[in-house]
């Protein structure tokens, strides 16, 4: 009787990996940019009207974190000054909500926030899928790591 690898090998049927290389290379699609700009948009919206909480606030620091992530990295370099603002602002809402329940944002912070997400938007549309991934991952492994720029809340 003949030796057998021990080896799992996995069954490949259906998978398409020249579409699968091309769905990575390309530019996101408009329909997922849309998405995500209205999920950011909608997470802004419901704290200016008094209903958001703590998921609409993390939604808004993950979009922070990634955009300020691509900003340090080259994408967009000018963002930083709003991403800065828009911190500073989101740990004052962060610390005003655990004060009196309410997550409220300033006016200068509403300014700085939706610039941010501007910024964000733009540099999502101008780099490719992977891209876009490999610095989601980056941002994910920072916050992990406890870097010493990663402010905890």
């Amino acid at each position: 009787m003949r030796k057998r690898c021990k080896r799992t090998h996995y069954a490949t049927y259906g998978f398409d990996a020249v579409a699968h290389a091309i769905a990575g290379a390309a530019i996101t699609d408009k329909k997922a940019l849309d998405q995500l700009k209205l999920r950011d948009l909608s997470s802004l919206d419901a704290i200016l009207t008094g209903n958001g909480g703590i998921q609409e606030w993390s939604d808004l620091t993950t979009s922070m974190n990634i955009c300020e992530t691509m900003a340090n990295n080259g994408v967009g370099p000018e963002a930083l000054e709003d991403c800065a603002l828009a911190q500073q602002e989101l740990l004052n809402a962060a610390k005003r909500y655990e004060k009196s329940r309410v997550m409220g944002l300033t006016g200068n912070g509403i300014k700085a926030i939706r610039s941010m997400l501007e910024y964000h938007d733009l540099q999502r549309q101008s780099i490719q899928r992977s891209d876009y991934e490999k610095y989601i991952d980056i941002t994910l492994k920072r916050i992990k790591s406890k870097a010493p720029e990663v402010e905890e809340v």
